[in-house]
């Protein structure tokens, strides 16, 4: 993007060109047991949640997709020094995950567009790596470009504390679609 954005409008251009999340599964994981003549049985041990959420973009003119993971890649560790600039003018916090990680709510709705069905909070986010390599070119086709992007993930949370905040999200922009509030985003938290 050119010039300086603020983080509000990063945000909306990320909310607003967004065209699929892939969740991260989990795998119940089991414990085998053997016993006398070779009879096995199992039981359940631990879940293994994925740590990886995948973010198709849709990209636009003057590829702000590319600008914003470029930049927030380059913001975590320079490429040409691997050192980074990171400095959030608190001391102490400089290089520290809340000055580089974020968060993103994700919920899908029924077909009303006002009842959650699934919401779930991936806090801890990063981009896994700079997209330079998806902005290849060919003279014979001309399409639009999806950027699939792969993040890191800390944590997932599906507490009722998510599912309160994603309906709130779904509840303005419902209203925002009927023209009830000024825009998206209005009252935000």
């Amino acid at each position: 993007m050119s010039g300086l954005a603020s983080n509000e409008d990063i945000q909306r251009v990320l909310a607003a060109t967004c065209l699929s999340v892939t969740p991260p599964g989990g795998t119940l994981n089991k414990v085998e047991f053997t016993g006398l003549g070779g009879v096995k049985w199992a039981v359940p041990g631990n879940i293994d949640y994925g740590n990886t959420v995948s973010v198709k973009f849709l990209e636009m003119n003057r590829t702000p997709i590319l600008d914003i993971m470029h930049g927030w890649v380059k913001m975590i560790r320079d490429y040409r020094t691997g050192v980074s600039n990171l400095d959030d003018g608190v001391a102490g916090k400089g290089y520290s995950k809340p000055t580089y990680g974020g968060m993103m709510y994700y919920w899908t709705t029924a077909p009303d567009c006002k009842t959650i069905e699934y919401s779930a909070c991936y806090d801890g986010m990063f981009p896994s790596k700079d997209p330079q390599d998806l902005y290849t070119s060919d003279v014979e086709t001309v399409g639009k470009l999806d950027v699939e992007i792969e993040f890191n993930v800390d944590y997932v949370w599906h507490e009722d504390w998510v599912v309160n905040k994603c309906q709130s999200f779904a509840n303005d922009l419902f209203m925002a679609s009927k023209g009830k509030v000024e825009a998206y985003g209005a009252k935000q938290a």
